[in-house]
């Protein structure tokens, strides 16, 4: 897009959270942008104020540009545009984030693998024809692991599994702070345990996301699941700091996959039909479960309740209006196995449950103590 007109307006989602900027960094990304435009014939560019979450940023130029020329050359091969920002609580430390979107459209990277270390110094690096990443690949690239960005792009196609300390492709950097995976489609067993400052994570075209991927990822807050459908056994266990999935088009979650995210409130299963046992065990600040997916459903054992204080028993399983666990309208049945609250060894229409208006939501009933 773009031509002999203007003025023209340009979206750029940033793979940092805003709460993570304050006034010099966001200045600094400005002028960053503002250098990256004028390249590509953009004119008296001004900003609109940042916007929340992922940092959204609107650019307004009084000459029109291509939108597509933008996007190549963030993308360029061997010469990708990361941004630099100061720490907010660190000044004398500067940090690096990626581009994500450009006017809401995915970017496409076509190194295979690109690296940014703790120097801000950017490295590539090539994997087979088979697309998977390997340890050997990465240590090749940054062989010391003061890696703080990743992106997957080119021929990867997935991150290979990690059953050691010295094969795990990623797991315990603890400078890594910013993953997209563009159109990696399956994430390896352990391939992100315990990276400790781990928090801005695009999850592109991921499809499967297998054991302890990203498991005692302490520093992650907010998960958009987009694509991914299969989450194995203990993929997100122990992230102490998860408030926000969004479940996407996930139909598979496996045991203990989301066990002790104690600060989880929310869960909207999308079109999520299979849940394996202790998948939240221990999420003792679940408030509201949706379920969506019609069929006759069984939620197996010690899948909500605490198994770290057996008599502390989380809020969502009381069955009250405050902290209701919620049915599509068009599913009937239900049941619990043992161990999951006031539920536990009950059914519904005929065991002890019923299914109750939800005056709040037309849409869905409250799973309830049959009186």
């Amino acid at each position: 897009m773009g031509g002999g007109g203007g003025p023209q307006s340009v979206t750029f989602t940033l793979q940092v959270e805003l709460d993570q900027l304050n006034e010099t960094s966001e200045q600094e990304i400005r002028d960053q942008l503002n250098e990256l435009l004028e390249s590509v014939g953009a004119k008296d560019v001004e900003f609109e104020p940042f916007e929340e979450g992922s940092t959204i940023v609107t650019a307004i130029s009084k000459k029109s540009f291509s939108v597509d020329t933008l996007k190549e050359k963030i993308t360029s091969s061997g010469d990708v545009k990361t941004i630099q920002y100061t720490n907010k609580d660190t000044p004398t430390v500067t940090n690096t984030t990626l581009y994500s979107k450009v006017d809401d459209e995915e970017l496409v990277y076509s190194d295979d693998l690109i690296l940014v270390d703790t120097d801000n110094v950017t490295h590539y690096a090539s994997v087979e024809e088979d697309g998977v990443i390997t340890r050997a690949i990465v240590d090749g690239a940054v062989p010391e692991r003061n890696i703080q960005c990743v992106i997957c792009g080119g021929k990867s196609r997935s991150i290979a599994d990690g059953d050691s300390l010295e094969t795990v492709v990623f797991g315990l950097i603890d400078t890594l702070t910013t993953v997209n995976f563009g159109q990696v489609e399956t994430i390896g067993v352990s391939a992100f345990a315990a990276c400790q400052a781990l928090k801005a994570i695009d999850f592109g075209q991921v499809e499967t996301i297998a054991f302890s991927a990203f498991y005692r990822g302490v520093s992650i807050t907010t998960i958009d699941l987009k694509q991914v459908n299969i989450i194995d056994e203990s993929g997100f266990s122990l992230c102490p700091a998860l408030t926000t999935i969004d479940f996407g088009q996930v139909n598979s979650i496996g045991e203990a996959a989301f066990n002790s995210c104690r600060a989880l409130t929310t869960i909207d299963f999308e079109e999520v039909e299979t849940i394996e046992k202790q998948a939240f065990d221990g999420c003792e600040s679940l408030r509201e479960v949706r379920l969506n997916f019609v069929k006759d459903w069984n939620i197996p054992n010690e899948c909500f309740t605490n198994l770290n204080d057996p008599a502390k028993k989380p809020p969502v399983v009381d069955g009250t209006a405050e902290n209701p666990f919620l049915v599509y309208k068009d599913i009937t049945t239900i049941s619990f196995d043992v161990d999951n609250g006031v539920f536990s060894n009950l059914s519904a229409p005929d065991g002890g449950l019923v299914l109750v208006d939800y005056p709040e939501d037309p849409n869905y009933k409250r799973v309830a103590l049959h009186k």
